[in-house]
Parts: structure tokens; C-alpha cells; sequence
């Protein structure tokens, strides 16, 4: 059946009501629904998590109705315990709805491992620039009978001699033998 309006005036008045109805289920969705369905005015501040072990993060999160999604991976911390939190999104204090996803990188498990440098023949000033560079620890400095003064003569690593691109964990204690700038202590003279 194919409806036919009398006059203008029913046409208008059919077109008030669609418009009506529009306005209404306008008003409806942005005053009503979505309000409901996104929290409006619900708000969480962050906690800071940082250093604190992922089964105490879980626990803590679940029962304030958030979830979180954790990287193992990519980060490593020789001054944090493993599988502690290093680093969060959205940061501490920020405002956010609830069951709100929080991004978290996780300390590793085990240190990754790095490439021992070459540092004989350096100065320990550059030595020990270079094994902090790569997460490495400055452990003992000794002292040998060398021209060479703070120069390094070996590099060790738990009392064994290393030798350069051997694979060795990060946070490992690299102990140094270094000149002491006196040959003498070593020369003999004969008479």
C-alpha cells in the first residue's frame, strides 16, 4: 500500500514527527547510552607498579577490575628481581575508566647476553667506559709491573682470563689488570 497525503499539512506534519523521533533517539544515545556503556564520569587513577612482582600486579589489578598485557622480553634490570615491573602505560597517576588495559614491561628472567670487548691496550678510563656501555660491571683493579701506567694488561672474568666476542651474561663483574707505569720493578741488572 503506497501512502498518499492528503494535503501539504499532513506532509509536514509527517515530517515533524521523523524529525522528533530523530532528535529523541539523538538525545537517547549521547545522554543515556553512551554515558553507560563508557563510565562517564567513572574515573581510576593508575597505581605505580613499578618494582613490584607480576603475581602482587595481578592480584592488585584484578581486584579493581583492570587487565594488563605484559612484555617479558624487552627489558632487563640487573637492580630489579625478575619478572618485577619495569616500566607501565599509562603512567602512575593518570586518570583512567575501569577494565582499562595496563601495557607492562616485565624484567626479564635471565640477563641477555653481550659480547666481551676488546680492552687491552686501553686506558682504564676508556675501559671502563666501554663496560658500562654494554651493562657490564667494573670489578677489581690490579696492579702489575708495566711502562704503561693505567693500561690495561688483561681483562678477567671470575678469575679467568676472557677473551674478546666471548658471549658473557650483562651485569657480569669484568675484574681489570692494569699497568702501573714502573718497568723497573721487573728488570734485573747484571753487573
Amino acid at each position: 500500500m503506497i501512502f498518499k497525503p492528503n494535503s501539504v499539512k499532513d506532509i509536514f506534519g509527517h515530517i515533524g514527527i521523523m524529525i522528533a523521533i530523530s532528535i529523541g533517539l539523538t538525545l537517547v544515545f549521547f545522554y543515556w547510552y553512551l554515558p553507560n556503556v563508557t563510565n562517564r564520569g567513572e574515573t581510576f587513577t593508575v597505581p605505580d607498579l613499578e618494582g613490584r612482582h607480576i603475581d602482587e600486579v595481578a592480584d592488585y589489578l584484578s581486584a579493581r577490575d583492570l587487565s594488563y598485557e605484559a612484555s617479558i622480553d624487552s627489558g632487563y634490570s640487573g637492580n630489579h628481581q625478575p619478572l618485577t615491573v619495569l616500566k607501565q602505560y599509562p603512567n602512575p597517576q593518570s586518570l583512567i575508566k575501569p577494565k582499562r588495559k595496563i601495557y607492562l614491561t616485565l624484567n626479564a628472567k635471565n640477563p641477555p647476553k653481550v659480547k666481551m670487548p676488546r680492552l687491552i691496550d686501553l686506558s682504564l678510563k676508556i675501559a671502563r667506559i666501554k663496560l658500562q656501555s654494554l651493562g657490564l660491571k667494573v670489578g677489581d683493579i690490579k696492579y702489575e709491573p708495566d711502562i704503561a701506567f693505567n693500561a690495561v694488561l688483561r681483562q678477567e672474568l671470575g678469575g679467568e682470563e676472557i677473551t674478546e666476542g666471548a658471549s658473557i651474561y650483562k651485569g657480569s663483574t669484568i675484574d681489570l689488570v692494569v699497568g702501573d707505569g714502573n718497568q723497573f720493578d721487573t728488570i734485573e741488572y747484571q753487573n
